[in-house]
């Protein structure tokens, strides 16, 4: 029924016998995956006022997210069968070090017109192509 985690801490699995567990487990996953998903939404869109605000993210809010959008995650895969270890507070949490951090913007790069297009390179002047010479 669990396996001993690398901080010691004991994850807890359910095996195929524990059906009822299970689905008890289930249900309470799928009601903090269905709030997480609201609270994802809701930072997302704080995120987006702040950056508008300030020009750039928030990096404290990217961090809680990027931990979030890992638990969140997690309770999905087992709610879809992808992991039988039951997660957080039943297990440890999973650190969200495995996913790459987000890259921070460079700087802004300038927009171009839609009327402006790249002139193309003129093309060198070929036999065919070059002007006759009047003698």
């Amino acid at each position: 029924m669990s396996d001993t985690h690398p901080t010691g801490r004991s994850a807890t699995t359910i095996g195929s016998e524990d059906r009822w567990l299970r689905l008890l487990y289930m249900v309470i996953f799928a009601i903090i995956s269905y709030s997480l998903l609201w609270l994802i939404l809701f930072l997302a869109a704080v995120q987006f006022i702040l950056a508008w605000i300030n020009g750039q993210p928030n990096d404290n809010l990217r961090d809680f997210t990027v931990k979030l959008d890992a638990y969140f995650r997690d309770c999905l895969d087992f709610l879809g069968y992808a992991s039988a270890v039951v997660p957080f507070p039943f297990s440890p949490l999973a650190s969200a070090g495995g996913a790459p951090a987000p890259a921070k913007p460079a700087a802004k790069a300038k927009r171009r017109s839609r009327k402006q297009k790249p002139e193309p390179d003129p093309a060198p002047p070929t036999d065919e192509t070059a002007p006759l010479e009047d003698d």
